[in-house]
């Protein structure tokens, strides 16, 4: 398993981090409590689960700034990438896996049996270094950090490494290099003693002499028989290499005569690249300008406009200001129509009251309270004198009195409320009341005398004159009382009428103002002169909302046919500077049109083909580090390479009859050693050689054993301590502030 990235939502301090990890060893440097080993706990929670509160041992992750617990790890597993997602949930987290490979979502049940059989326990144990302080670093030599680098990946390493070291204390125990009391070093220094008093043993035979040296002259003969052997053979070889060359050279003969001189700037790929692009380029704007043409010329795009639109273009300004104006214009409008309209309900309820009161113009006007006042008491005086008037006339002759001046003024008080009440039967009954208070209460019988007689006429005359002044007209006098109230809403009605008069005329001066600005357009209005404010205003508002429809339509047309003008413009202009370029192309090669400049680059191409030809063959011929003539003939290199052939074969022949020669010299001289001592100390010899090479291969095999189990321990580190040693210089570096210079492997 590779692992490639981290996503961090939430992990210990960690929050929202992205971590890449592209590098065969990475290596993450931060100051203590920086968050490295919270990096580390984040990659064993993604892939074995989160641990609860009892299970780990620096308290749980969780983020304290609210981020979402948890977070991604990419990794590459047998050519496959794939992603998992753990987050908080129960039993270590809630998991989604994917295999980006094949863009699919796998289970919780797949991740499990991927990294099976591996566990949080086996992780720590296998891949996991654990904290180092620097000063332990330091400590560490070469064998220590071997091994802590050999148990990455390997179970029982330990084991392995006590076995290693006891195969490596039992063959330092038989023998060192320079040594003297190990026992292969002691057996070494007897076994030269003892081949010394051999060859003394050897130097009585006089026989054994003269074949030694028969031996050693064969062996010098067949030695140099040998060296000439070997010099034949290289000779042929160097043949047969000149033989493969020579069909290289024919083939090279064959080609053109060509050279780099021949090959002309301006016309290698990339130029035929740039070629293609300007073309490219041209066909591309060409093709745009006869699209935009066939828009210009499009029957829809005729801007077409009426005399009256062509006037609203003219006076679009004062024209808009007047519509913006028609707002409160209209309005007012509105507020002549109520005004009208309350005008002429106001008239109708006069009307009404005079139907009903029987009132005629001029109307009466209404009294003021003093007036009231002295009618009432006028109405009084006159009840007062036909009552004294009627009993003058009576047989007993008796006078009406004032007998409680303080009655007679309540009466009269009851008498004028009863007047103000707008109820004309509730005005009756309250006179007559006021009238009975008064009479009953306020006056007395007393005989009739000629100095209490009420002066009739002097009441017709106040009556008269009230009249006169209020235009009563023949109304009766006992009336005039009654239609106070009739004539106080008359009256308030009629000044509601000319309040509304008065704002009328306003608004219809403001109005008529306002249609008189629309005088310059009534060309162009179809406005009827009898038309009312509404239908005018109406009339207004559908006419520039036609003309703003069709001018904007036509402006919208003007707007695209500027457009597209611009556009091809644009375009005429990108077509002129890219000929403009192709000219200075072909300029730039001498050329008048595209076709030369095609037939010019198939010729270089060619050539280019040939000298890459060329260059290949000749790089060939040199790569054989053979020198040969050009003009070599291969059936003369056959022939010659024929001739060596026979040569060694007879070279081998002789060789091997002198080295059965010198084979059988040295049986026999095997057999002329027949001294007893020799014998003797020739099988002391070999019983020493026979026991030395015994204790050789028990040394042989402990250190074997030993480098054995290292390599085995490499190879199940999958090679971890080659990759790891060669980038310790520029760990121990980061470590060291760059003191620490190179990391050497010694065995």
């Amino acid at each position: 398993m590779i692992i490639q990235k981290l996503e961090i939502y939430g992990y210990g301090k960690w929050s929202d981090q992205t971590i890449e990890l592209n590098a065969p060893i990475q290596i993450i440097v931060g100051a203590n409590e920086a968050g490295k080993s919270t990096i580390v706990d984040f990659i064993k929670s993604i892939l074995f689960g989160f641990q609860s509160s009892r299970q780990a041992v620096h308290g749980k992750y969780i983020p304290k700034d609210g981020s979402k617990y948890g977070g991604e790890l990419y990794f590459e597993e047998n050519g496959q990438r794939y992603r998992v997602i753990r987050t908080k949930g129960t039993h270590g987290g809630k998991v989604k896996f994917f295999n980006l490979t094949n863009e699919t979502e796998l289970t919780k049940t797949d991740f499990e049996e991927l990294i099976a059989p591996i566990d949080r326990n086996i992780y720590d144990n296998l891949f996991y270094f654990g904290e180092y302080s620097q000063s332990d670093l330091y400590k560490m030599d070469i064998d220590e950090l071997r091994q802590r680098i050999q148990e990455l990946g390997v179970t029982g390493a330990s084991q392995l490494f006590d076995l290693s070291a006891d195969f490596e204390s039992q063959a330092s125990g038989m023998f060192a290099k320079k040594g003297t009391k190990r026992k292969i070093n002691q057996e070494l220094r007897d076994y030269d003693q003892l081949s010394e008093r051999v060859q003394e043993a050897k130097a009585n035979f006089s026989d054994y002499q003269q074949l030694t040296m028969d031996v050693k002259r064969l062996s010098t003969v067949n030695t140099q028989h040998q060296a000439e052997l070997e010099n034949k053979q290289a000779a042929l070889a160097d043949l047969e290499s000149q033989a493969r060359i020579v069909p290289l050279l024919t083939e090279l003969k064959q080609l053109p005569p060509v050279n780099e001189e021949d090959l002309k700037e301006g016309f290698a790929d990339r130029d035929k690249s740039q070629l293609a692009e300007y073309l490219a380029e041209k066909n591309q704007i060409e093709k745009e300008i006869t699209k935009i043409k066939d828009q210009l010329v499009d029957p829809q795009l005729t801007v077409s406009m009426s005399p009256a639109v062509n006037f609203y273009r003219q006076n679009d300004e004062q024209i808009n200001d007047l519509v913006a104006d028609a707002v409160s214009v209209q309005d007012k409008v509105s507020h002549l129509a109520y005004n009208q309209a309350s005008r002429l309900a106001d008239s109708d309820k006069i009307q009404a009251l005079m139907d009903e009161h029987q009132l005629f113009e001029p109307l009466p006007k209404p009294f003021d309270d003093m007036t009231k006042q002295r009618v009432a008491s006028l109405l009084a005086d006159q009840a007062q004198a036909a009552s004294v008037n009627q009993q003058r006339r009576s047989s007993n002759q008796q006078s009406v009195t004032i007998k409680s001046p303080l009655m007679l003024g309540v009466g009269a008080a009851v008498a004028i409320i009863g007047l103000l009440i707008n109820s004309v039967f509730v005005k009756l009954i309250g006179i007559a009341a006021g009238v009975a208070i008064g009479y009953y209460f306020g006056l007395g019988r007393a005989q009739s005398t000629t100095d209490q007689v009420v002066d009739e006429e002097s009441i017709k005359s106040s009556f008269e004159a009230i009249r006169q002044q209020f235009s009563m007209g023949n109304l009766a006098e006992e009336n005039w009382l009654t239609i106070q109230s009739v004539l106080t809403q008359i009256d308030d009605l009629q000044s509601e009428i000319n309040t509304l008069d008065a704002d009328t005329k306003v608004f219809d001066t403001e109005v008529k103002a306002y249609f008189n600005q629309w005088q310059f357009a009534n060309d162009w209005l179809a406005i009827s002169p009898n038309a009312g404010y509404s239908e005018r205003l109406e009339v207004i508002r559908q006419s520039v909302s036609r003309w703003q429809r069709e001018s904007n339509d036509a402006l919208a047309i003007e707007n695209k046919l500027t457009m597209l003008q611009n556009m091809l413009t644009e375009q005429q202009s990108a077509l002129a500077k890219i000929n403009t370029t192709l000219d200075q192309f072909l300029n730039e090669r001498s050329l008048k049109n595209i076709t030369e400049f095609d037939e010019e680059y198939a010729s270089q191409q060619i050539i280019t083909r040939q000298l890459s030809k060329k260059q290949q063959l000749t790089e060939q011929i040199q790569s054989t580090n053979v020198k040969i003539n050009p003009d070599t003939n291969l059936m003369t290199v056959q022939k010659t390479i024929d001739e060596a052939k026979q040569a060694i074969a007879e070279l081998q022949t002789a060789l091997n009859r002198d080295e059965q020669a010198a084979t059988e010299a040295q049986i026999r001289l095997n057999h002329l050693v027949r001294d007893g001592e020799y014998q003797q100390l020739n099988q002391q010899l070999a019983n020493m050689q026979a026991e030395i090479i015994a204790d050789v291969h028990s040394y042989v095999a402990l250190s074997t054993s030993s480098e054995f189990i290292s390599r085995v321990l490499d190879i199940a580190s999958k090679g971890r301590l080659p990759k790891i040693l060669n980038q310790a210089t520029e760990y121990f570096g980061l470590l060291t502030d760059g003191k620490y210079k190179k990391s050497i492997l010694m065995t």
